[in-house]
C-alpha cells in the first residue's frame, strides 16, 4: 500500500465542532497511522476471501476504551474505482445490527432484577404480524428448552431475547438504548415491534463500538475522541459497574457458547476478550464487536447498496477478521484478563432445581456470578432468586385482525387451525367461546376445524374448580 487511507476519518474529523474555526494547517490527531494501515489491508484481504459471497462492503472501528481515543477508521476499497459505494462511509452509515444489540437487552433485564443464571424458556413463539402471524426460530433451527440468561445472551438465541423484551418493556428498552448513544432509534415502539429486541433497527458502527465501551468502561460512557487535545473532559454512570462486568464475563465465556457456537469456535480468543457477533435479515449485514481489558473493535460487512450476501453470518464473515486484529493489539502489549466487579458473588446452583444450593446438598451443580442486587438486604443470596420469570396467560392463537387463508382444494374436514393460550399451569381447563358456542379442553391448545368468515373467540380459564382468567375476545377472518 502506497500512503496512508484515512480519507473517511478525516472527513470526520473536518465535522467536529469547531475544526474549521481554530485557524491551524494542521491538526493532531488520535489515529496511529501503523496500525490503521494495517487494519486497512487486514479488511481489504478478508473482504477479497469473500467476495464469491457477495460481500462487497465493510468497514472497521479501533479504539482504546481506556482514553477513548479513536486508533483505526478503516473503510474497505475506498480507493479501489471498482467497490461499490466506495465514497460512502460505512463506519457512520446506519445498518441492521441484529443480534450485537443483545447484550444490552440482557444488561437492562439484569437491573430489572434477572439474574445471569435466571431461567428462560427456548420454546416456540408465535407472534402477530400485521395480519398475520411470524413464528421466531434460532439459527440453528433447534430449541434448547429451560436455558439460562448465561446460556441465552452466549448462543444468541432469539426466543429467550423475545421474553426479555416482555419482561423490560419495548419503549423502556428503547430508552434504555438511547443512553448509550443510540440516538436514531426514535421511532414509535410499534414501528420496531417486537423484533427491536432482534436488532431490526438501524445503528451505525461508530454508535455500536461507543456503546460496546461503556460494558468495557465498568459501566461509564465517554465519548469516544478523533482529537487527543480535545477529548471529553465529562464521563457518567449509565450501567451499574457490576451489570457491565458481568456482561464481559458472559460474553468472553466460551462453554456458554458451546450449543451454538461450539465450545472451541472462533470465538474464543487467546487472551480474554467479550465478543459478540451479529447478522441482519436476508443476511445483509454481519457485524462481530469485542472488547478486551483495554480495546474495543467493531466490524461490519455487507453491501451499501442493501443487497443480500450469500450466507455470510457475523460469525462466519467478520470474526475472523476481529481475532485477527485483536491477535494485532496484544502482539506486543502485557495483557490482561477482564476486569472483574469485586461487589460480584458466586453460589452454586443445583442443575435440577435451579436454585441456589444449600449446604450439604448433594446436587449436580454450577457456579455462577451474580451482581449486587442479586443480594438480599443481609447481604446474602436468596434461594429464589433463579426461579423462571413467570409466563403471563395469554392468547396466542388468534390474535386480532388476523387473516387466515381458506384452501378450496383441500377438503374441509381436513383444514384446521391450532388456537393456544400460554401460561397455563398443569390441571387449568379452558373453556373457548367461538362464535357464541362452548368448547372445553383439558390444556391451552384447541384444533379448530376452519370455516370462511369472521369469527369471534374468547377463553375463561379454571383452575381447582374457580376461574383465574377472562381472556378478552379476539376477532379474525377466513378468507
Amino acid at each position: 500500500r502506497h500512503g496512508l487511507d484515512a480519507a473517511n476519518f478525516v472527513a470526520y474529523v473536518k465535522t467536529l465542532p469547531d475544526q474549521n474555526s481554530v485557524g491551524l494547517s494542521k491538526v493532531r490527531t488520535s489515529l496511529d497511522a501503523n496500525l490503521q494501515s494495517q487494519v486497512q489491508d487486514m479488511l481489504d484481504a478478508r473482504l477479497l476471501n469473500l467476495k464469491n459471497k457477495n460481500v462487497r462492503n465493510g468497514a472497521v472501528l479501533v479504539v482504546d476504551h481506556k482514553s477513548g481515543d479513536i486508533l483505526s477508521w478503516a473503510v474497505a476499497g475506498a480507493g479501489d474505482r471498482e467497490t461499490p459505494g466506495r465514497f460512502i462511509d460505512a463506519v457512520t452509515t446506519p445498518r441492521q445490527p441484529g443480534s450485537a444489540l443483545k447484550p444490552f437487552l440482557y444488561a437492562q433485564a439484569l437491573e430489572k432484577g434477572w439474574t445471569a443464571a435466571t431461567i428462560i424458556e427456548d420454546t416456540p413463539l408465535i407472534e402477530s404480524v400485521g395480519n398475520g402471524l411470524h413464528s421466531y426460530q434460532n439459527y440453528s433451527r433447534e430449541f434448547y428448552g429451560p436455558v439460562t440468561l448465561r446460556q441465552a445472551l452466549g448462543n444468541s438465541l432469539n426466543i429467550p431475547a423475545l421474553r426479555a423484551l416482555q419482561h423490560v418493556g419495548a419503549e423502556n428498552y428503547l430508552q434504555y438504548l438511547a443512553r448509550f448513544g443510540f440516538g436514531n432509534l426514535t421511532a414509535h415502539p410499534n414501528f420496531y415491534g417486537d423484533g427491536i429486541a432482534l436488532g431490526n433497527g438501524e445503528v451505525s458502527l461508530l454508535q455500536l463500538v461507543q456503546a460496546y465501551t461503556v460494558l468495557a468502561n465498568q459501566g461509564v460512557y465517554t465519548q469516544l475522541s478523533a482529537l487527543p487535545e480535545q477529548r471529553s473532559a465529562s464521563s457518567r454512570q449509565i450501567i451499574p459497574s457490576d451489570i457491565a462486568s458481568l456482561m464481559g464475563n458472559i460474553l468472553s465465556d466460551a462453554k456458554a457458547r458451546r450449543l451454538e457456537f461450539g465450545e472451541y469456535s472462533i470465538l474464543n480468543f487467546p487472551v480474554q476478550t467479550a465478543v459478540k457477533t451479529g447478522t441482519s435479515s436476508d443476511y445483509r449485514d454481519s457485524w462481530a464487536v469485542g472488547f478486551n481489558y483495554r480495546y474495543t473493535v467493531g466490524i461490519w460487512m455487507g453491501n451499501l447498496d442493501q443487497a443480500p450476501t450469500d450466507g455470510v453470518t457475523g460469525s462466519t464473515g467478520p470474526a475472523l477478521l476481529l481475532r485477527s486484529i485483536f491477535a494485532r493489539l496484544s502482539s506486543h502489549e502485557h495483557t490482561q484478563p477482564l476486569w472483574l466487579d469485586p461487589s460480584l458473588v458466586q453460589a452454586d446452583i443445583c442443575s435440577n432445581t435451579h436454585r441456589i444450593k444449600s449446604a450439604g446438598e448433594g446436587c449436580e451443580s454450577y457456579i455462577e456470578w451474580f451482581s449486587a442486587n442479586s443480594r438480599a438486604p443481609s447481604g446474602e443470596l436468596s434461594a429464589q432468586l433463579n426461579a423462571a420469570p413467570p409466563v403471563p396467560i395469554r392468547m396466542r392463537r388468534p390474535v386480532n385482525g388476523l387473516h387466515i387463508a381458506y384452501d378450496p382444494r383441500i377438503p374441509a374436514e381436513a383444514q384446521a387451525f391450532d388456537f393456544y393460550i400460554q401460561g397455563l399451569s398443569e390441571g387449568d381447563k379452558v373453556d373457548w367461546m367461538i362464535d357464541g358456542k362452548k368448547v372445553t379442553t383439558d390444556s391451552g391448545a384447541y384444533i379448530w376445524p376452519v370455516s370462511q368468515g369472521r369469527h369471534r373467540v374468547y377463553a375463561r380459564v379454571w383452575r381447582d374448580g374457580e376461574i383465574v382468567t377472562k381472556l378478552k375476545p379476539v376477532e379474525f377472518l377466513v378468507k
